[in-house]
């Protein structure tokens, strides 16, 4: 049998999926109207998540490397930190996989920015993930447009299913960029 032992969801609406479900139930939402986003001529209705929350609550987390992370690397660590501590599983374990589910990952990136250019990998966001808790094994990277998550649970019961490992710890992690946003804007979406 297979088990789910922790979660986590961190939006605009809420840090935790408790907080999230009960924004839904109440109505709430934290769509907005912006003219000028990222410089896009187009407006857009979106949900940001607030970066300096998200900055603020990983300073919180325990320092474990001299890594820099992004935006999307950080949301990621504090969702698998909040899921990882519901379940009580160490993520140093051999037998804890992670499985990383994004279809941009830091695309935003490509624009230019501090970091090693090897960052903008979707392999590359999901190690440093990974390396983060000290797990020691390669990361699953799933990437498959707006089916990733649930691909990336298929990939999770499957490990588990075969006995390969015993916790798979999937997350998915997306942010909104430039171009996220010309891309369904492109739609008309």
């Amino acid at each position: 049998m297979i088990y789910n032992i922790g979660d986590a969801i961190i939006s605009p609406l809420a840090w935790n999926s408790i907080d999230n479900f009960n924004a839904v139930m109440r109505g709430e939402s934290r769509l907005q109207y912006y003219e000028n986003l990222f410089g896009l001529p187009e407006p857009c209705f979106v949900s940001l998540v607030d970066p300096q929350g998200v900055d603020d609550r990983f300073a919180e987390l325990p320092t474990r490397t001299e890594e820099r992370y992004t935006k999307v690397e950080k949301m990621a660590i504090l969702a698998a930190a909040q899921a990882l501590e519901q379940a009580n599983v160490d993520a140093a374990c051999e037998d804890v996989l992670f499985v990383i589910s994004t279809t941009k990952g830091n695309v935003e990136l490509l624009s230019g920015n501090s970091y090693e250019p090897e960052r903008v990998y979707l392999w590359r966001t999901a190690q440093l993930i990974a390396d983060y808790f000290g797990n020691p094994n390669t990361p699953v990277v799933v990437s498959n447009a707006c089916i990733s998550g649930c691909a990336a649970q298929l990939a999770a019961i499957n490990h588990l299913r075969f006995g390969t490992y015993k916790y798979a710890v999937v997350v998915g992690a997306e942010t909104l960029s430039k171009f996220v946003i010309s891309g369904f804007q492109s739609f008309k979406a």
